[in-house]
Protein backbone atom coordinates (compact mmCIF):
# COMPACT_ATOMS: atom_id res chain seq x y z
CA UNK A 1 0.00 0.00 0.00
CA UNK A 2 1.41 3.41 -0.92
CA UNK A 3 0.45 7.06 -0.87
CA UNK A 4 1.98 10.35 -1.89
CA UNK A 5 2.09 13.07 0.78
CA UNK A 6 3.94 16.32 0.60
CA UNK A 7 5.61 15.35 -2.64
CA UNK A 8 7.13 12.25 -1.04
CA UNK A 9 6.31 8.69 -2.03
CA UNK A 10 5.60 6.55 1.07
CA UNK A 11 5.09 2.80 1.56
CA UNK A 12 2.95 1.11 4.25
CA UNK A 13 4.62 -2.22 5.13
CA UNK A 14 3.48 -5.09 7.39
CA UNK A 15 5.33 -7.95 9.08
CA UNK A 16 5.08 -11.35 7.45
CA UNK A 17 2.15 -12.58 9.62
CA UNK A 18 0.27 -9.22 9.35
CA UNK A 19 -0.76 -9.67 13.03
CA UNK A 20 0.38 -6.20 14.01
CA UNK A 21 -0.21 -2.80 12.55
CA UNK A 22 2.03 -1.67 9.76
CA UNK A 23 4.36 1.29 9.66
CA UNK A 24 4.79 4.03 7.10
CA UNK A 25 8.28 4.65 5.72
CA UNK A 26 9.67 6.75 2.92
CA UNK A 27 10.28 4.89 -0.31
CA UNK A 28 13.97 4.74 -1.19
CA UNK A 29 14.54 5.36 -4.86
CA UNK A 30 17.18 3.31 -6.63
CA UNK A 31 20.24 5.34 -7.49
CA UNK A 32 20.32 6.19 -11.16
CA UNK A 33 23.31 4.83 -13.04
CA UNK A 34 24.52 4.85 -16.61
CA UNK A 35 24.30 1.55 -18.45
CA UNK A 36 26.19 1.27 -21.70
CA UNK A 37 24.19 0.06 -24.70
CA UNK A 38 27.20 -0.37 -26.98
CA UNK A 39 28.16 -3.96 -26.08
CA UNK A 40 27.93 -6.85 -28.52
CA UNK A 41 24.78 -8.95 -28.80
CA UNK A 42 26.58 -12.09 -27.60
CA UNK A 43 27.59 -10.51 -24.29
CA UNK A 44 24.09 -9.09 -23.86
CA UNK A 45 22.54 -12.52 -24.32
CA UNK A 46 24.98 -13.99 -21.81
CA UNK A 47 24.32 -11.06 -19.43
CA UNK A 48 28.00 -10.25 -18.96
CA UNK A 49 29.87 -6.97 -19.30
CA UNK A 50 31.30 -6.37 -22.76
CA UNK A 51 34.57 -4.46 -23.24
CA UNK A 52 33.08 -3.01 -26.47
CA UNK A 53 36.19 -3.68 -28.57
CA UNK A 54 35.65 -3.86 -32.32
CA UNK A 55 35.46 -5.81 -34.54
CA UNK A 56 35.45 -8.55 -31.85
CA UNK A 57 35.37 -8.17 -28.06
CA UNK A 58 37.73 -10.12 -25.82
CA UNK A 59 34.91 -12.17 -24.26
CA UNK A 60 33.95 -13.58 -27.66
CA UNK A 61 37.61 -14.17 -28.56
CA UNK A 62 38.12 -16.06 -25.28
CA UNK A 63 35.08 -18.31 -25.76
CA UNK A 64 35.34 -18.64 -29.55
CA UNK A 65 31.91 -17.07 -29.97
CA UNK A 66 30.58 -15.03 -32.87
CA UNK A 67 30.80 -11.34 -31.97
CA UNK A 68 28.00 -9.26 -33.46
CA UNK A 69 27.19 -5.62 -32.86
CA UNK A 70 24.07 -3.71 -33.79
CA UNK A 71 23.24 -0.06 -34.13
CA UNK A 72 20.76 0.99 -31.44
CA UNK A 73 18.53 3.82 -32.60
CA UNK A 74 15.07 4.95 -31.64
CA UNK A 75 12.18 4.06 -33.97
CA UNK A 76 11.80 7.73 -34.96
CA UNK A 77 15.53 8.08 -35.66
CA UNK A 78 15.42 4.89 -37.71
CA UNK A 79 12.54 6.25 -39.82
CA UNK A 80 14.39 9.55 -40.30
CA UNK A 81 17.53 7.76 -41.46
CA UNK A 82 15.58 5.63 -43.92
CA UNK A 83 14.11 8.77 -45.46
CA UNK A 84 17.54 10.40 -45.81
CA UNK A 85 19.51 7.34 -46.95
CA UNK A 86 18.19 5.48 -50.01
CA UNK A 87 19.18 1.86 -50.52
CA UNK A 88 21.73 2.77 -53.19
CA UNK A 89 23.06 5.72 -51.12
CA UNK A 90 24.05 8.81 -53.18
CA UNK A 91 25.81 7.76 -56.40
CA UNK A 92 26.90 11.30 -57.26
CA UNK A 93 28.23 11.97 -53.76
CA UNK A 94 30.10 8.67 -53.71
CA UNK A 95 31.66 9.46 -57.07
CA UNK A 96 32.78 12.86 -55.82
CA UNK A 97 34.23 11.34 -52.65
CA UNK A 98 36.12 8.74 -54.69
CA UNK A 99 37.59 11.37 -57.00
CA UNK A 100 38.53 13.47 -53.97
CA UNK A 101 40.24 10.41 -52.47
CA UNK A 102 42.35 9.87 -55.59
CA UNK A 103 43.27 13.52 -56.02
CA UNK A 104 43.80 14.65 -52.41
CA UNK A 105 43.58 11.91 -49.80
CA UNK A 106 45.48 8.81 -50.89
CA UNK A 107 48.94 10.38 -50.87
CA UNK A 108 48.41 11.53 -47.28
CA UNK A 109 47.72 7.95 -46.13
CA UNK A 110 50.84 6.29 -47.57
CA UNK A 111 54.01 7.32 -45.70
CA UNK A 112 56.26 5.14 -47.88
CA UNK A 113 58.86 5.68 -50.56
CA UNK A 114 56.74 3.45 -52.80
CA UNK A 115 53.54 5.28 -51.94
CA UNK A 116 52.61 5.69 -55.60
CA UNK A 117 52.36 1.93 -56.10
CA UNK A 118 50.60 1.49 -52.75
CA UNK A 119 48.08 4.18 -53.63
CA UNK A 120 47.37 2.58 -56.99
CA UNK A 121 46.81 -0.78 -55.30
CA UNK A 122 44.39 0.77 -52.80
CA UNK A 123 42.29 2.16 -55.64
CA UNK A 124 42.22 -1.19 -57.45
CA UNK A 125 41.32 -3.04 -54.24
CA UNK A 126 38.51 -0.57 -53.53
CA UNK A 127 37.07 -1.01 -57.02
CA UNK A 128 37.06 -4.81 -56.62
CA UNK A 129 35.90 -5.09 -52.99
CA UNK A 130 32.89 -3.17 -51.56
CA UNK A 131 34.40 -3.68 -48.09
CA UNK A 132 37.46 -1.62 -49.03
CA UNK A 133 35.41 0.91 -51.02
CA UNK A 134 33.33 1.80 -47.95
CA UNK A 135 36.51 2.43 -45.95
CA UNK A 136 37.98 4.54 -48.76
CA UNK A 137 34.86 6.71 -48.99
CA UNK A 138 34.72 7.05 -45.19
CA UNK A 139 38.37 8.15 -45.10
CA UNK A 140 37.68 10.60 -47.91
CA UNK A 141 34.77 12.10 -45.97
CA UNK A 142 36.92 12.33 -42.84
CA UNK A 143 39.73 14.10 -44.73
CA UNK A 144 37.24 16.55 -46.23
CA UNK A 145 35.79 17.25 -42.79
CA UNK A 146 39.25 17.75 -41.32
CA UNK A 147 40.53 20.15 -43.97
CA UNK A 148 37.50 21.93 -45.40
CA UNK A 149 34.93 21.82 -42.58
CA UNK A 150 35.00 21.66 -38.80
CA UNK A 151 37.18 18.69 -37.72
CA UNK A 152 34.57 17.83 -35.09
CA UNK A 153 31.53 18.06 -37.37
CA UNK A 154 31.08 14.53 -38.70
CA UNK A 155 29.03 14.28 -41.91
CA UNK A 156 26.36 11.69 -42.65
CA UNK A 157 28.24 10.11 -45.56
CA UNK A 158 31.32 9.47 -43.42
CA UNK A 159 29.19 7.87 -40.70
CA UNK A 160 27.32 5.65 -43.14
CA UNK A 161 30.41 4.33 -44.93
CA UNK A 162 32.26 3.81 -41.63
CA UNK A 163 29.38 1.65 -40.38
CA UNK A 164 29.34 -0.39 -43.59
CA UNK A 165 33.11 -0.86 -43.47
CA UNK A 166 33.01 -1.99 -39.82
CA UNK A 167 30.29 -4.57 -40.41
CA UNK A 168 32.00 -5.84 -43.57
CA UNK A 169 35.35 -6.21 -41.81
CA UNK A 170 33.70 -8.11 -38.97
CA UNK A 171 32.15 -10.58 -41.42
CA UNK A 172 35.47 -10.99 -43.22
CA UNK A 173 37.28 -11.86 -39.99
CA UNK A 174 34.54 -14.19 -38.77
CA UNK A 175 34.67 -16.16 -42.01
CA UNK A 176 38.50 -15.99 -42.13
CA UNK A 177 38.46 -14.96 -45.77
CA UNK A 178 42.18 -15.05 -46.51
CA UNK A 179 41.46 -14.24 -50.17
CA UNK A 180 40.20 -10.84 -48.98
CA UNK A 181 43.25 -10.05 -46.87
CA UNK A 182 44.15 -6.99 -48.97
CA UNK A 183 40.65 -5.59 -48.56
CA UNK A 184 40.76 -6.34 -44.83
CA UNK A 185 44.16 -4.66 -44.40
CA UNK A 186 43.01 -1.61 -46.38
CA UNK A 187 39.80 -1.35 -44.38
CA UNK A 188 41.49 -1.75 -41.01
CA UNK A 189 44.08 0.87 -41.90
CA UNK A 190 41.50 3.47 -42.90
CA UNK A 191 39.11 2.75 -40.02
CA UNK A 192 42.03 3.10 -37.64
CA UNK A 193 42.92 6.43 -39.23
CA UNK A 194 39.35 7.67 -38.88
CA UNK A 195 39.08 6.73 -35.20
CA UNK A 196 42.42 8.42 -34.58
CA UNK A 197 41.34 11.63 -36.30
CA UNK A 198 37.91 11.84 -34.65
CA UNK A 199 38.11 14.33 -31.76
CA UNK A 200 34.40 15.07 -31.55
CA UNK A 201 34.07 14.02 -27.89
CA UNK A 202 37.61 14.54 -26.55
CA UNK A 203 38.80 17.89 -27.89
CA UNK A 204 40.39 19.86 -25.00
CA UNK A 205 38.54 17.68 -22.46
CA UNK A 206 40.59 16.67 -19.36
CA UNK A 207 41.04 12.93 -18.92
CA UNK A 208 39.14 12.88 -15.62
CA UNK A 209 36.08 14.38 -17.32
CA UNK A 210 35.88 11.77 -20.10
CA UNK A 211 33.51 8.84 -19.64
CA UNK A 212 36.02 6.48 -21.23
CA UNK A 213 39.27 8.42 -21.77
CA UNK A 214 40.87 6.06 -24.31
CA UNK A 215 37.91 4.58 -26.15
CA UNK A 216 39.50 5.72 -29.43
CA UNK A 217 42.51 3.53 -28.67
CA UNK A 218 40.33 0.57 -27.72
CA UNK A 219 38.72 0.64 -31.15
CA UNK A 220 42.12 -0.21 -32.66
CA UNK A 221 42.76 -3.38 -30.66
CA UNK A 222 40.85 -5.48 -33.18
CA UNK A 223 43.65 -4.88 -35.68
CA UNK A 224 45.70 -7.62 -34.05
CA UNK A 225 43.99 -10.29 -36.13
CA UNK A 226 44.74 -8.30 -39.29
CA UNK A 227 48.40 -8.03 -38.33
CA UNK A 228 48.44 -11.79 -37.80
CA UNK A 229 47.18 -12.29 -41.35
CA UNK A 230 49.75 -9.79 -42.57
CA UNK A 231 52.58 -11.71 -40.87
CA UNK A 232 51.40 -15.11 -42.18
CA UNK A 233 52.96 -14.79 -45.61
CA UNK A 234 52.33 -18.46 -46.38
CA UNK A 235 48.60 -17.68 -46.46
CA UNK A 236 48.81 -14.45 -48.42
CA UNK A 237 51.48 -15.04 -51.05
CA UNK A 238 49.45 -13.15 -53.65
CA UNK A 239 48.78 -10.15 -51.42
CA UNK A 240 49.35 -6.85 -53.20
CA UNK A 241 50.19 -5.30 -49.84
CA UNK A 242 53.04 -7.76 -49.31
CA UNK A 243 54.45 -7.00 -52.75
CA UNK A 244 54.06 -3.25 -52.35
CA UNK A 245 55.79 -3.16 -48.98
CA UNK A 246 58.53 -5.63 -49.95
CA UNK A 247 61.45 -3.17 -49.53
CA UNK A 248 60.44 -2.35 -45.96
CA UNK A 249 58.06 -5.09 -44.83
CA UNK A 250 60.71 -7.37 -43.32
CA UNK A 251 62.09 -4.61 -41.10
CA UNK A 252 58.66 -3.34 -40.11
CA UNK A 253 57.38 -6.81 -39.23
CA UNK A 254 60.62 -7.71 -37.45
CA UNK A 255 59.85 -4.84 -35.10
CA UNK A 256 57.00 -6.91 -33.67
CA UNK A 257 59.52 -9.31 -32.08
CA UNK A 258 60.37 -7.32 -28.96
CA UNK A 259 62.23 -10.04 -27.09
CA UNK A 260 64.69 -12.71 -28.14
CA UNK A 261 64.77 -16.16 -26.49
CA UNK A 262 67.19 -16.28 -23.59
CA UNK A 263 67.28 -12.52 -22.97
CA UNK A 264 66.41 -11.03 -19.61
CA UNK A 265 63.39 -8.76 -19.24
CA UNK A 266 65.66 -5.85 -18.31
CA UNK A 267 67.93 -6.13 -21.37
CA UNK A 268 67.88 -2.91 -23.37
CA UNK A 269 66.02 -0.99 -20.65
CA UNK A 270 67.61 1.93 -18.82
CA UNK A 271 67.76 1.36 -15.07
CA UNK A 272 65.42 4.30 -14.49
CA UNK A 273 62.64 2.76 -16.59
CA UNK A 274 63.15 -0.64 -14.97
CA UNK A 275 62.73 0.97 -11.55
CA UNK A 276 59.68 3.07 -12.48
CA UNK A 277 57.80 0.12 -13.97
CA UNK A 278 58.99 -2.52 -11.52
CA UNK A 279 60.72 -4.65 -14.14
CA UNK A 280 63.11 -7.37 -12.98
CA UNK A 281 64.94 -10.09 -14.90
CA UNK A 282 62.02 -12.50 -14.61
CA UNK A 283 59.25 -10.01 -15.48
CA UNK A 284 56.82 -10.82 -18.26
CA UNK A 285 53.32 -9.96 -19.53
CA UNK A 286 51.70 -12.25 -16.95
CA UNK A 287 53.44 -10.65 -13.97
CA UNK A 288 53.78 -7.05 -15.14
CA UNK A 289 51.01 -5.33 -17.11
CA UNK A 290 53.37 -2.55 -18.25
CA UNK A 291 56.23 -4.77 -19.39
CA UNK A 292 55.25 -5.59 -22.98
CA UNK A 293 54.21 -2.02 -23.78
CA UNK A 294 57.42 -0.69 -22.22
CA UNK A 295 59.57 -2.98 -24.35
CA UNK A 296 57.72 -1.94 -27.51
CA UNK A 297 58.19 1.73 -26.64
CA UNK A 298 61.91 1.16 -26.13
CA UNK A 299 62.05 -0.32 -29.65
CA UNK A 300 60.34 2.76 -31.07
CA UNK A 301 62.19 5.57 -29.29
CA UNK A 302 65.39 5.19 -31.39
CA UNK A 303 63.39 5.76 -34.59
CA UNK A 304 63.67 9.38 -35.65
CA UNK A 305 60.65 11.05 -37.35
CA UNK A 306 62.64 11.76 -40.51
CA UNK A 307 62.57 8.09 -41.51
CA UNK A 308 60.13 7.40 -44.34
CA UNK A 309 58.51 4.49 -42.53
CA UNK A 310 58.60 6.08 -39.06
CA UNK A 311 54.83 6.55 -38.91
CA UNK A 312 54.23 2.97 -40.05
CA UNK A 313 56.54 1.74 -37.30
CA UNK A 314 55.17 4.07 -34.63
CA UNK A 315 51.69 2.66 -35.25
CA UNK A 316 52.94 -0.82 -34.30
CA UNK A 317 52.65 0.41 -30.70
CA UNK A 318 48.94 -0.42 -30.64
CA UNK A 319 49.67 -4.07 -31.50
CA UNK A 320 50.94 -4.77 -27.95
CA UNK A 321 48.15 -2.99 -26.08
CA UNK A 322 46.09 -5.61 -24.26
CA UNK A 323 42.64 -5.22 -22.76
CA UNK A 324 44.30 -5.23 -19.32
CA UNK A 325 46.58 -2.34 -20.27
CA UNK A 326 43.65 -0.46 -21.81
CA UNK A 327 41.81 -0.88 -18.50
CA UNK A 328 44.80 0.71 -16.74
CA UNK A 329 44.63 3.64 -19.15
CA UNK A 330 40.91 4.17 -18.67
CA UNK A 331 41.50 3.95 -14.90
CA UNK A 332 44.10 6.73 -15.34
CA UNK A 333 47.02 4.65 -14.08
CA UNK A 334 49.86 7.19 -14.16
CA UNK A 335 52.57 4.76 -15.27
CA UNK A 336 50.45 3.53 -18.17
CA UNK A 337 49.73 7.15 -19.08
CA UNK A 338 53.47 7.90 -19.06
CA UNK A 339 54.11 5.16 -21.63
CA UNK A 340 51.34 6.34 -23.94
CA UNK A 341 52.46 9.98 -23.64
CA UNK A 342 55.90 9.05 -25.01
CA UNK A 343 54.28 7.27 -27.96
CA UNK A 344 52.02 10.25 -28.63
CA UNK A 345 55.07 12.51 -28.42
CA UNK A 346 56.62 10.54 -31.28
CA UNK A 347 53.44 11.01 -33.32
CA UNK A 348 53.40 14.75 -32.59
CA UNK A 349 56.58 15.04 -34.64
CA UNK A 350 54.90 13.44 -37.67
CA UNK A 351 53.25 15.81 -40.13
CA UNK A 352 50.24 13.56 -40.67
CA UNK A 353 46.73 15.00 -40.59
CA UNK A 354 44.99 11.99 -39.03
CA UNK A 355 47.47 11.50 -36.15
CA UNK A 356 48.80 14.96 -35.32
CA UNK A 357 45.77 16.58 -33.72
CA UNK A 358 44.83 13.53 -31.65
CA UNK A 359 48.45 13.09 -30.54
CA UNK A 360 48.77 16.72 -29.46
CA UNK A 361 45.37 16.77 -27.77
CA UNK A 362 45.82 13.61 -25.69
CA UNK A 363 49.52 14.13 -24.98
CA UNK A 364 48.59 17.53 -23.50
CA UNK A 365 45.78 15.93 -21.48
CA UNK A 366 48.18 13.33 -20.04
CA UNK A 367 50.76 15.98 -19.13
CA UNK A 368 48.05 17.99 -17.40
CA UNK A 369 46.76 14.96 -15.47
CA UNK A 370 50.17 13.73 -14.26
CA UNK A 371 51.14 17.24 -13.16
CA UNK A 372 47.90 17.56 -11.20
CA UNK A 373 48.52 14.24 -9.41
CA UNK A 374 51.66 15.73 -7.89
CA UNK A 375 53.77 12.61 -8.52
CA UNK A 376 57.20 14.23 -8.86
CA UNK A 377 58.93 10.90 -9.51
CA UNK A 378 57.00 10.61 -12.80
CA UNK A 379 56.67 14.30 -13.59
CA UNK A 380 60.43 14.69 -14.06
CA UNK A 381 60.18 12.35 -17.07
CA UNK A 382 57.33 14.29 -18.70
CA UNK A 383 59.55 16.99 -20.22
CA UNK A 384 59.84 15.03 -23.49
CA UNK A 385 56.07 14.62 -24.06
CA UNK A 386 55.44 18.19 -22.87
CA UNK A 387 57.90 19.63 -25.39
CA UNK A 388 56.31 17.56 -28.18
CA UNK A 389 52.75 18.82 -27.59
CA UNK A 390 53.59 22.34 -26.37
CA UNK A 391 52.56 21.83 -22.74
CA UNK A 392 54.25 24.39 -20.42
CA UNK A 393 56.62 22.17 -18.44
CA UNK A 394 58.18 23.33 -15.19
CA UNK A 395 60.07 20.90 -13.00
CA UNK A 396 63.34 20.11 -11.28
CA UNK A 397 65.93 17.89 -12.99
CA UNK A 398 63.92 16.90 -16.10
CA UNK A 399 65.05 13.48 -17.33
CA UNK A 400 62.79 12.45 -20.21
CA UNK A 401 64.64 14.12 -23.08
CA UNK A 402 67.93 12.75 -21.74
CA UNK A 403 66.55 9.20 -21.86
CA UNK A 404 65.31 9.63 -25.44
CA UNK A 405 68.72 10.95 -26.49
CA UNK A 406 70.30 7.91 -24.84
CA UNK A 407 68.11 5.61 -26.91
CA UNK A 408 68.84 7.45 -30.13
CA UNK A 409 72.56 7.80 -29.50
CA UNK A 410 73.35 4.42 -27.99
CA UNK A 411 71.39 2.20 -30.35
CA UNK A 412 71.40 1.67 -34.13
CA UNK A 413 69.68 4.52 -35.92
CA UNK A 414 66.72 3.39 -38.01
CA UNK A 415 67.64 5.88 -40.76
CA UNK A 416 70.57 3.60 -41.65
CA UNK A 417 68.15 0.80 -42.48
CA UNK A 418 66.09 2.53 -45.16
CA UNK A 419 67.10 4.03 -48.49
CA UNK A 420 66.10 7.58 -49.28
CA UNK A 421 63.06 8.13 -51.42
CA UNK A 422 63.64 8.06 -55.16
CA UNK A 423 60.16 9.29 -55.97
CA UNK A 424 59.58 12.37 -58.09
CA UNK A 425 58.76 15.76 -56.63
CA UNK A 426 55.03 15.26 -56.89
CA UNK A 427 54.12 11.75 -58.06
CA UNK A 428 50.57 12.31 -56.88
CA UNK A 429 49.73 14.40 -59.93
CA UNK A 430 50.74 11.63 -62.35
CA UNK A 431 48.94 8.98 -60.31
CA UNK A 432 45.73 10.98 -60.03
CA UNK A 433 45.64 11.81 -63.73
CA UNK A 434 46.33 8.19 -64.73
CA UNK A 435 43.71 6.74 -62.41
CA UNK A 436 41.07 9.30 -63.34
CA UNK A 437 41.76 8.77 -67.02
CA UNK A 438 41.37 5.02 -66.62
CA UNK A 439 37.95 5.27 -64.96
Amino acid sequence: MANNQGGRFQVLSFPGDRSSSGRVQNYKRRKLHHKSQKGCLTCKRRRIKCDEQTPTCQNCVKHGAKCTYTLLVSPQADRDLRKKVPLNWFPNLDSNLFNYFIESVVKTMMPLSSWGMAAQNVVYIAVEEPLAMHSVLAASGCHYRYHLKSPRDRCLSETYHSMQACSGLRRCLEMQQVDKVDAAITTSMFLGSISFADLEDDFQVPLKDRRKPFSWLGSQLGLGSILTLFKSKSNVQDSMWINTLEPTAETVLHLLDDGLPGTAATDGLPDEFATIFGVCETSGPLTNSHHKVLRRLCRLLPIVPENEVALLQYMQFVEVISSQFLHLLNSLDTRALLLVSYWLALLCAEDCWWTRRRAQNDCWAICEHIEQTGDKSLWRYMDFPAAACGYPYTGDAPAGQRLVEWFRGDQLQSSDLYPASTSSNDPGKDLASNLLAAK
